[in-house]
C-alpha cells in the first residue's frame, strides 16, 4: 500500500491507494500492552465500516485521522512538529506486501525515521517493519549524533553525554550492526517510551532530570524483546497476544537498565539502589503472593496500564 499524508493541525489527511477490499485498522500498538481502540481517532473515511475497525475499501480512498496525543504510542501533528507512530495511523491489508508514505511537507521540515529511503517516499517491506518505524519531521528537528551508529532526533534539548554513557555500556552486550535513532520529546502531560526494532520513542515532562535508566530500558529492547522474544508473542494487530514471559520481557529488561545506567556512570550508584529497593518495595504488597509471574504477564493487558489503588493487591 502506498499512503500520502498531508499534516494539518490537530489532524492528519491521508490518501491511500492499494486493492479494492478490507482495509484493517490496528487496535494496539506493539511493546504497549493495551488495547487502546486506535480507530477511535478516525474521523472521515471514504469506504464502508464493516467492524470497529475494518473498512471495505476502493483501491484509491482517503481519510482523516485526529492526531493531538502527548503519548509516544500515538500521533500528533501541529504547525511546527509531527510524529506518527504508524499503527495509530496506517491500516493494513496483506501484511507481508510492501508499504510506502511520502510526505507533504515543507521544504524546511526535516524528517527521522528508519524506513527505507526511495526516491521521496519512506518505504518497508512488510507491515510489521513498517509499523516498526516512527516518523517524525518539524523545521525545528534537530539529528544529533551520539556516535556513529546512535542519533537522537528532538525538537528539545537533552543530555547527550548521558545517552552516550548508556548505549556504550550497553553495546558490549547488544553489539549492534544497524543505526538506532532515539525520537525524544518533552511534554508536560505524559512520561514513559516504547521500544521499536531500530528506534524508540520517548517522552518526558519538562522538570524531568534523570533520563538515564529509561533511555536504558527502551535501547535494551533492542535485544531484549525484539531480537530475543518469547516464541508466542507474536503479534496480531486487532486482539491481545498472550505469554507466560511478559515479567522477562519487561523486569529483566528493567533490571539490566538500572545496571547499565550505574556501569556506565550516568547516574551514581546509589540512585540505582534506590530505584532497585523501590521496585523490591512492590513484592511486600499482597498481590505479590497472589499472582504468579505467568498470571501477571497475562493479566498485564488488562491492569498494568490501568493501575488503581487495588493495583498493588491483585497484580
Amino acid at each position: 500500500m502506498f499512503f500520502q499524508v498531508t499534516p494539518r493541525s490537530r489532524y492528519i489527511e491521508v490518501i491511500a491507494k492499494g486493492r479494492e477490499g478490507v482495509v484493517v485498522f490496528p487496535t494496539y500498538v506493539p511493546g504497549s500492552y493495551l488495547i487502546r481502540e486506535l480507530e477511535r481517532n478516525l474521523v472521515e473515511i471514504e469506504g464502508v465500516r464493516i467492524s470497529k475497525n475494518k473498512f471495505y475499501v476502493k483501491g484509491t480512498f482517503r481519510y482523516l485521522v485526529y492526531a493531538s496525543s502527548k503519548d509516544q504510542r500515538e500521533a500528533i501533528s501541529t504547525d511546527d512538529y509531527l510524529f506518527i507512530n504508524p499503527p495509530a495511523v496506517f491500516p493494513f491489508s496483506e501484511v507481508n506486501e510492501k508499504y510506502c508514505v511520502k510526505l507533504s511537507l515543507p521544504s524546511s521540515w526535516k524528517v527521522a525515521t528508519t524506513l527505507r529511503q526511495e526516491g521521496d517516499a519512506f518505504c518497508a517491506d512488510n507491515y510489521h517493519d513498517f509499523a516498526d518505524s516512527p516518523i517524525e519531521a518539524s523545521p525545528n528537528l534537530k539529528l544529533i549524533e551520539v556516535d556513529d551508529m546512535h542519533v537522537i532526533s528532538t525538537i528539545d534539548d537533552v543530555d547527550v553525554e548521558i545517552v552516550r554513557k548508556v548505549v556504550g555500556e550497553a553495546d558490549k552486550v547488544i553489539q549492534p550492526s544497524r543505526k538506532y535513532v532515539f525520537h525524544f520529546r518533552r511534554s508536560d502531560k505524559n512520561f514513559g517510551g516504547i521500544e521499536h526494532r531500530d528506534s524508540s520513542a520517548i517522552v518526558v515532562p519538562w522538570n524531568r532530570e534523570e533520563l538515564a535508566i529509561l533511555f536504558a530500558h527502551e535501547y535494551f529492547h533492542r535485544l531484549n524483546v525484539k531480537e530475543l522474544y518469547p516464541a508466542d508473542l507474536r503479534h496480531n494487530y486487532e486482539r491481545e497476544v498472550y505469554t507466560d514471559l511478559l515479567w522477562f520481557s519487561e523486569g529483566f529488561t528493567d533490571y539490566f537498565a538500572v545496571k547499565v545506567a550505574v556501569r556506565s556512570g550516568a547516574i551514581e550508584r546509589k540512585k540505582g539502589l534506590e530505584r532497585v529497593l523501590s521496585a523490591l518495595h512492590s513484592l511486600t504488597f499482597p498481590g505479590a503472593k497472589r499472582v504468579s509471574l505467568a498470571e501477571s504477564s497475562r493479566t498485564a493487558w488488562i491492569k498494568y496500564y490501568r493501575q488503581d489503588e487495588n493495583f498493588l493487591n491483585s497484580s
